[in-house]
């Protein structure tokens, strides 16, 4: 017996290619717990063509969940003759077949979906029986006998975004976790809000707004970068604000480009600061001011500067120069006569990836050694450690940060505890994914809400968890023509945009909302609750606190010790039971791993520092955040 027929061909005349394109806001009513727990029947597939125009054999990889009545089925017929039109036809088998790997997903129950509407989402409560297809970031509609044997494929079923936007790998892991899981949850909001926004200063040439822990004490305070003078902000507790301790604290720098390290091994971090002319260490002495040092580095080193970045040499931390073509290492920069020198003799450069960004370090590979990434507009280069400041010589990646070289973040925003990358630039964001071995594949298309909301002009970003539900949210800020923007990520690299939160649509600051130099995100006031910070080219400073008058911030919460020479950055990982919460690379006083949780309980950690064998610890998070530091 046919069924789904009147459904299939009622939109026949309303329904266009137009749908391909379109985009769902998040349905809260028909989450993927919904479309999980209310299929009888899903399975993972991968199709081949037949002798038979339009008719593809599709064999049966995986029984996700498991109807008994079709448990004999080994293969399925997939028939593309009875797509809408032929245009639509050809597009469902590109889709299909173009899809690589991936296996399509198909779905087979009796949905209730109050929001639905005659537009082929999942029927209102006592609808009829449906079966939907995902494949290549797409839902299909799907027409079929009882038997469950051959499927007919109809269209695109754009309403179903709503309930998951994301690649079909992703919903794959969605699956599995929300079978095992019984706790699995895939918010529809960030359920966060911010208070009133203070403004703490302004600084004449306005760079960048990053968060430091100069104690690794887990007090973290704002450096406001400028090439006419920094300036440095820590919260006061007793006035419950954020204040200028720039004097207090002896710091002169000017920073055109900076990192902070522990480069005299006393335990204490200092700031490398490049004014645009010359290098200098601010050395962070014993009661927390800090002494100027010049370096007496060669100018050439420093011509072409674009970041700096601290990398674990031998027995100390050495200094990474991005520059024009290719990064520098300068192995011992207190030296008496400091020297620049390649990463690695031949590989090759950068002349033809446009305009340099910064060189990330950190362990892309998963070998607990440190990688160099160089960015550049068009790709990187990419140099694999092989520990004490040895790399190989650097090899074409993929990764680029798109026209503009602004500064990119770290983020495992699939929670597979690979580190990946998004960047921001001038022609729009991306999310490039860590596949493996240091491997990346660009993905934002199909991630959610990020895909279609977020926009081209941006100028920074920040990974952080504006939630505490232990997933990795992100932060843009733009330089003309937008305000800034927080997506929350509700799992599996599947991005909802946080109205909540949002600066323009809550008039938090509209003097922000046209454009913004820099931002960043950081617990500044302890409370364990990520807040956001904005800089705008006027230079103005402004934080933005979470509200957590009516929740408690839980959140297990690891760094890495500055002592001796440099062991990091070290990536961390968190586990709840057997699921992964994601990776972090954490670099004294710089980043921590964070892991939010709305319920206490234990989390595990587990890492491993270079050289070493791999450790993991159970960290009970009780009332309120629990800090754990790896020596």
């Amino acid at each position: 017996m046919k069924f789904w027929t009147r459904f299939a061909f009622a939109l026949a005349g309303a329904i266009t290619l137009g749908a391909l394109t379109s985009s769902a806001l998040i349905n809260p009513n028909f989450t993927p717990i919904n479309l999980i727990s209310e299929s009888q029947w899903i399975i993972a597939v991968t199709a081949k063509k037949t002798d038979k125009d339009g008719i593809y054999e599709a064999t049966i990889q995986t029984v996700l969940k498991e109807d008994k009545s079709k448990s004999a089925l080994k293969t399925v017929t997939l028939d593309f003759t009875k797509a809408l039109n032929a245009e639509m036809k050809q597009f469902l088998v590109d889709l299909v077949m173009k899809s690589g790997p991936t296996p399509a997903i198909l779905f087979l129950g009796k949905f209730n979906d109050p929001n639905a509407q005659n537009d082929g989402g999942a029927p209102a409560e006592g609808g009829e029986t449906k079966a939907f297809l995902h494949a290549g970031g797409k839902w299909v509609d799907l027409i079929g006998a009882a038997d469950g044997k051959n499927w007919g494929l109809v269209q695109i079923n754009s309403h179903m975004e709503g309930t998951w936007a994301g690649s079909s790998d992703m919903l794959l892991k969605a699956i599995n976790y929300t079978l095992k899981d019984p706790t699995a949850d895939f918010p529809v909001k960030s359920g966060s809000q911010f208070i009133a926004p203070v403004k703490i200063g302004t600084v004449d040439g306005l760079l960048r707004t990053r968060p430091v822990d100069l104690a690794g004490n887990g007090k973290w305070s704002l450096l406001a970068t400028s090439a006419k003078g920094d300036r440095l902000y820590s919260y006061d507790a007793a006035a419950k604000a954020m204040k200028d301790v720039t004097a207090a604290k002896k710091l002169s720098s000017k920073s055109a480009a900076f990192c902070w390290a522990d480069f005299n091994a006393d335990g204490k971090i200092d700031l490398a600061s490049f004014d645009g002319k010359a290098l200098s260490i601010f050395a962070q002495q014993a009661d927390g001011t800090f002494l100027a040092q010049p370096v007496a580095l060669a100018a050439d080193a420093l011509a072409k500067c674009s970041a700096l970045a601290p990398v674990s040499t031998k027995d100390k931390v050495g200094l990474l120069i991005s520059g024009a073509t290719a990064p520098v290492i300068v192995k011992d920069v207190l030296a008496k006569e400091p020297k620049a020198e390649s990463l690695a003799e031949g590989g090759l450069k950068g002349d033809a990836l446009g305009k340099s960004a910064e060189s990330i370090v950190a362990d892309f590979d998963g070998d607990a050694i440190p990688d160099v990434m160089a960015l550049f507009e068009k790709a990187s280069l990419f140099y694999k450690g092989k520990g004490e400041g040895v790399f190989l010589p650097a090899v074409k990646c993929d990764v680029g940060t798109g026209t503009g070289a602004y500064p990119a973040c770290l983020a495992d925003f699939d929670g597979d505890g690979r580190l990946d990358v998004f960047c921001v630039s001038d022609d729009g964001a991306r999310i490039w994914q860590n596949e493996g071995e240091a491997k990346f594949s660009e993905w934002i298309r199909v991630s959610g809400e990020i895909a279609y909301i977020s926009k081209p002009n941006g100028g920074d970003c920040f990974t952080g968890d504006m939630n505490n539900d232990g997933k990795q949210d992100v932060l843009i800020t733009y330089t003309a023509d937008n305000s800034a923007q927080i997506f929350f990520n509700r799992g599996f690299r599947s991005f909802g945009h946080a109205h909540d939160l949002d600066v323009q649509e809550n008039q938090l600051l509209p003097s922000s909302e046209a454009a913004q130099k820099t931002g960043c995100l950081g617990d500044f006031n302890a409370d364990g609750a990520h807040d956001m910070v904005l800089g705008l080219p006027n230079g103005e400073v402004w934080v933005f606190t979470r509200d957590t008058a009516d929740s408690q911030s839980l959140a297990a919460i690891v760094s890495l010790a500055a002592k001796d020479a440099l062991k990091g950055p070290v990536n961390v990982t968190g586990w709840s039971g057997d699921r992964c919460m994601g990776a972090w690379s954490v670099l004294p006083g710089v980043t921590e791993a964070f892991f939010g949780t709305k319920d206490a309980g234990p989390i595990t950690v587990k890492w491993q520092l270079p050289g070493g064998a791999a450790q993991k610890k159970d960290i009970q998070v009780d009332t309120k955040p629990k800090r754990f530091e790896l020596k």
